[in-house]
């Protein structure tokens, strides 16, 4: 029970930043080049093609402090406030798809209660749409890199509530991970692309 209250616990921020994000009128985001076609969010803030930034929430709505960190990444040239929302992301999308999956194990294959699979699904599900909160562009990009993390993180569950004993080759294979990680998220672009 103590396991499931924790992770619980440790995706509900995801929850409550989703839902947050989901209250607030949608973002028209709209550039001189492009101004017939608004692009639609979800961040409760209208960016003109002027610059200026205004707030577009409903009065009764608050915006939670990672929908705050989102929409400044996003509209802030500071490399560092985006690295912390990119990190701070793939932390939470971890917790989420490692959390979530973990609950279903342990209902079908640890014969937990059947709630255990139901809340494990909730947060599968809730795990699909915080990778669309990431303010890199690239859908493929992301992935790779956190796939990368996926694997580190794994371990650190698998140590940390099923008892794994980790061996050389996990914490080496989860190096070569994090270093693949590195490299895919930190290459400077612009370069010649491989064909």
């Amino acid at each position: 029970r103590r396991s499931a209250l924790l992770v619980v616990l440790s995706v509900s921020p995801v929850v409550g930043a989703l839902f947050t994000a989901s209250c607030a009128r949608p973002v028209i985001s709209a550039t001189a080049a492009n101004a017939q076609r608004p692009k639609l969010g979800v961040l409760g803030t209208v960016k003109r093609h002027t610059g200026v930034v205004a707030t577009a929430a409903e009065p009764h709505s608050t915006p939670s402090l990672l929908a705050k960190l989102i929409a400044l990444a996003k509209n802030n040239k500071s490399n560092a406030t985006t690295a912390a929302v990119i990190a701070v992301l793939f932390l939470l999308t971890g917790l989420a798809e490692i959390g979530g999956g973990w609950l279903v194990w342990q209902a079908v294959r640890e014969g937990k209660p059947w709630w255990w699979a139901l809340l494990g699904s909730l947060t599968l599900v809730v795990y699909g749409f915080i990778p669309t909160l990431q303010p890199l562009p690239d859908f493929g990009r992301l992935y790779a890199v956190y796939g990368g993390l996926f694997i580190a993180m794994s371990y650190i569950w698998g140590v940390r509530f099923d008892g794994l004993k980790t061996d050389r080759g996990d914490v080496i294979g989860s190096i070569v991970a994090l270093v693949g990680v590195g490299i895919a998220l930190l290459w400077p672009r612009g370069g010649r692309p491989v064909k």
